[in-house]
């Protein structure tokens, strides 16, 4: 038995060609910013009305520059995107689940093995240090919501 899926993203024609890609499984797609507040309260309020089985935050966006030179419209993008909206959602997500008594909210769907590469950027360990620093900054949350939601 496979997920029905709800797909987020910015771009509907991307998310078009996803739901193309996957005939045999129910595609919902829902076409939102996560950089904004609008598109994080849309999300949000679809996670908090279906009965959600897991949900997967893995939406992303990079700025490869020098923390000086990081312009404060990208970095509250960043913050938007990789904080803000995981939190927003799992939270929006998690009472349903534990109504439930099942469930999973991943804040860190950047540990399920994705990839992280930039045209042009040549030093890895940049890619390396901006990834981690994004699973940083909410990491850290997901074993403490999962043991205080932990069935049983």
């Amino acid at each position: 038995m496979g997920y029905h899926l709800i797909a987020v993203g910015r771009r509907q024609d991307r998310l078009d060609a996803l739901r193309a890609e996957l005939p045999a499984v129910s595609v919902r797609t829902v076409a939102a910013d996560l950089d904004t507040d609008e598109g994080i309260e849309a999300v949000a309020r679809i996670c908090a009305a279906e009965p959600l089985d897991m949900l997967v935050n893995n939406a992303g966006v990079s700025h490869y520059m020098a923390f000086a030179d990081l312009p404060a419209d990208k970095l509250a993008e960043l913050l938007h995107v990789k904080v803000v909206a995981p939190t927003t959602l799992a939270r929006a997500a998690v009472p349903g689940m534990v109504g439930r008594g099942r469930g999973t909210a991943s804040l860190a769907g950047l540990t399920l093995g994705e990839v992280v590469c930039a045209p042009g950027v040549e030093r890895g360990e940049l890619l390396d240090t901006a990834r981690g620093a994004s699973v940083a900054a909410f990491g850290g949350q997901s074993p403490s919501l999962a043991a205080r939601y932990r069935a049983g």
